[in-house]
C-alpha cells in the first residue's frame, strides 16, 4: 500500500527526488519547459479585470498569503477558497484563506477565514455544493489518512463535521454531480468510489475505479466523471485516464495524458479538462494540456509563468487558477490565473 507524503519512497530514481523534496525540503530541480507553439506569452501583473484577459494567456495575480501545496481548493459565488495543506516547515495548516477575482490586480485581496476543525494535508479535493464546501479526509497531523468530513458553510463562515468516509482517504480526488459529493480514494489495485448524498448524510459505495490514481485530478463533463492519473500505488507515474458514467455505475478508459506529471492540479472549464504543472523525470513542470472528450485528446497549452507541482486548480467565472504548490526548495503562495 502506498505510503504518506511523511515516509514516501518511490521506486523510480527520478521519483525518489520528488518524494524527498515533498516530504522534507530537499532539492528538487526545476527545469523550464518549452512555450507551447503559437502560444501567447504569459503576461505579467497587469491592472485588468478577467473579462479583460487574452485567449490561452496566464496573468500573474496576488500570492496567497499562506504559502504551501497539499492543498484544496473550491469556489462559491466566484469566490476562490484555499484549504488546509502543508507549509514549508512540514506542518498541516488547517488555515483557508479565500480570494476574490473579480476586481483589478491592484484591488484583489485575499481574506483569512475559520480554519478547519482539524489541520488536513491532500484532502482528496474539495467541492462546492448549494453554496457549501464538502472537504473529504486528508492527512492529519501525525500524517495518517483521515476519513473525515468537514462542511464549510462561506455565509455564516462556520464548519460542521458530517458523517464520516467508508474509507480513510488522502491524495484523491472529489466531484460535484446531481447535487451529491464524489470523492475517489486511491487504493492498491484500484480506487474506491463513494457517493455522499448531503439531504441524509449518508455515504453510498459505487464500482471502483481503475489502479492507482494518487494526486489525482477530477472532473465533471456532461454528466459524466473523468478521472487522471497522476501515480499509481507502486508509486511510478500514471498517465492513465478514465470515465464514469453514474448511469451504468461502470468506468471506461480514455486517452492516456501526454505527459508523467505527478502532481498536477487541474479543472473542468467549458467542457475541458485542464492539467497544469507536476513534476517528471525529477522536473517541476510547468506543463498545461487540455482534454476533449469529444475527440478523446489532449492539447498542448500555454504553458504557467511558474513551473511546480503538488498545486491545486480552481476554477471562477471559466478562468482557471493555479494556486500553491512545491518548486523545491520553495514551497509556494504563487497565484496565477489562465484564460482558455
Amino acid at each position: 500500500m502506498l505510503r504518506s507524503p511523511t515516509s514516501l519512497t518511490l521506486g523510480l530514481a527520478s521519483l525518489a527526488l520528488l518524494a524527498m523534496a515533498a516530504c522534507t525540503g530537499d532539492s528538487l530541480t526545476t527545469q523550464p519547459d518549452a512555450a507551447a507553439p503559437g502560444a501567447a506569452s504569459p503576461v505579467a501583473p497587469v491592472d485588468l479585470a478577467p473579462a479583460d484577459y487574452l485567449a490561452n494567456t496566464w496573468y500573474t495575480k496576488d500570492n496567497m498569503p499562506t504559502p504551501r501545496r497539499g492543498l484544496v481548493t473550491a469556489s462559491v459565488n466566484g469566490i476562490i477558497y484555499a484549504i488546509g495543506g502543508r507549509s514549508g516547515s512540514e506542518v498541516n495548516v488547517g488555515k483557508v484563506e479565500a480570494y476574490n477575482p473579480q476586481g483589478t490586480i491592484l484591488s484583489s485581496k485575499w481574506s483569512t477565514k475559520k480554519p478547519l476543525p482539524s489541520p488536513r494535508a491532500w484532502p482528496s479535493g474539495a467541492e462546492a455544493i448549494n453554496g457549501k464546501i464538502y472537504v473529504p479526509g486528508g492527512l492529519n497531523t501525525d500524517g495518517n489518512p483521515t476519513k473525515s468530513l468537514f462542511v464549510y458553510n462561506p455565509a455564516t463562515d462556520t464548519w460542521v463535521k458530517k458523517a464520516s468516509l467508508p474509507v480513510a482517504s488522502w491524495g484523491g480526488a472529489s466531484v460535484a454531480l446531481n447535487g451529491k459529493l464524489w470523492v475517489v480514494t486511491p487504493g492498491p489495485n484500484s480506487s474506491y468510489l463513494h457517493r455522499y448524498d448531503p439531504s441524509t448524510d449518508t455515504w453510498t459505495a459505487k464500482a471502483q475505479g481503475p489502479k492507482g490514481h494518487y494526486y489525482a485530478v477530477a472532473g465533471v463533463i456532461d454528466g459524466k466523471i473523468y478521472l487522471a492519473g497522476t501515480m499509481n500505488a507502486d508509486e511510478t507515474p500514471s498517465k492513465d485516464v478514465a470515465m464514469y458514467d453514474p448511469s451504468t455505475n461502470a468506468w471506461t478508459p480514455k486517452a492516456q495524458f501526454p505527459r508523467q506529471q505527478v502532481g498536477a492540479g487541474g479543472r473542468v472549464i467549458g467542457g475541458k479538462l485542464y492539467l497544469a504543472g507536476g513534476f517528471e523525470d525529477g522536473y517541476a513542470r510547468m506543463g498545461l494540456y487540455a482534454y476533449n472528450p469529444a475527440t478523446n485528446q489532449w492539447v498542448e497549452k500555454q504553458h504557467m509563468p511558474t513551473a511546480r507541482g503538488l498545486l491545486s486548480a480552481a476554477a471562477s467565472n471559466g478562468v482557471l487558477y493555479a494556486l500553491g504548490g512545491l518548486a523545491a526548495p520553495n514551497v509556494l503562495g504563487t497565484n496565477q490565473a489562465y484564460t482558455p
